[in-house]
């Protein structure tokens, strides 16, 4: 099966070449395997349901040519929503001012306890570090 990195090399080029921007790719394990990708217009930040369905018939051809994974999956194309992830680092300095939910996929030691959970006003970034009050 194709790694992530693959899949994205795969994908970003379809959603460029229709005038949106890239914000995730994932695969969901579930009953059934789940390819979600994630768009957003790069003027407004949205998507609409017909750009969507657009973009996924595009992608469906070229997953369909490319076969990059070996078993049955679902494809989703959608827009991040309301509870969007940053998964870029100009995502956060976009949304500096609005309170972030922050896990950590190792704990850090802070005032005496292990912590990986954070949620505080995002303070944007600097350099590749991203800031969180």
């Amino acid at each position: 099966m194709a790694s992530l990195e693959q899949l994205t090399a795969l994908i970003e080029p379809v959603v460029e070449a229709a005038g949106f921007e890239l914000v995730r790719v994932a695969l969901i394990d579930g009953p059934t395997l789940t390819l979600q990708v994630m768009l957003e217009d790069p003027a407004t930040g949205q998507m609409k349901v017909d750009d969507c369905a657009r973009v996924s018939r595009r992608l469906s051809l070229v997953l369909d040519e490319a076969d990059p994974i070996d078993s049955e999956y679902l494809l989703e194309v959608s827009s991040p929503g309301i509870d969007r992830p940053l998964t870029r680092l100009k995502d956060y300095d976009r949304w500096a001012g609005h309170v972030a939910k922050l896990e950590l996929a190792d704990a850090i030691m802070l005032n005496g306890a292990d912590r990986k959970r954070f949620q505080g006003p995002l303070l944007g970034t600097a350099g590749d570090d991203i800031r969180i009050d």
